[in-house]
């Protein structure tokens, strides 16, 4: 499984799974994009890019808790509680899949762009 942030970099390591699997005749591995409900429109328009260029299975997934729930039950919990914001609608939903898909390898890639 990998996953996608669907940010400028998104492309890179589906590129380079996409080349390797071709060349060695392997499956296309799912690639999974947890959605917090608050990513800009250039966000979705890279994950939709990335399912149509791509033969992976592309999957969306996101916490069973409604934006609108969230933002009631805590207002804006992104910008109160980081850590609360990504058990919520990140961890939750990522544990989840990892367990719904049997997941036995996950890749995911983090450029040095990514991490300043």
């Amino acid at each position: 499984m990998l996953t996608s942030s669907g940010g400028d970099t998104s492309f890179v390591l589906p590129d380079i799974v996409h080349t390797v699997a071709e060349q060695n005749e392997l499956k296309h591995p799912r690639i999974v994009f947890v959605d917090t409900q608050y990513y800009p429109d250039a966000t979705y328009d890279h994950i939709h890019r990335l399912a149509s260029q791509y033969p992976f299975t592309v999957t969306t997934i996101s916490s069973a808790t409604s934006r609108d729930a969230v933002e009631e039950a805590y207002g804006a919990l992104w910008r109160t509680s980081c850590d609360e914001a990504v058990s919520t609608l990140i961890r939750s939903p990522f544990e989840e899949a990892l367990e719904t898909y049997d997941v036995d390898v996950w890749m995911k890639g983090t450029s040095k762009h990514d991490q300043t």
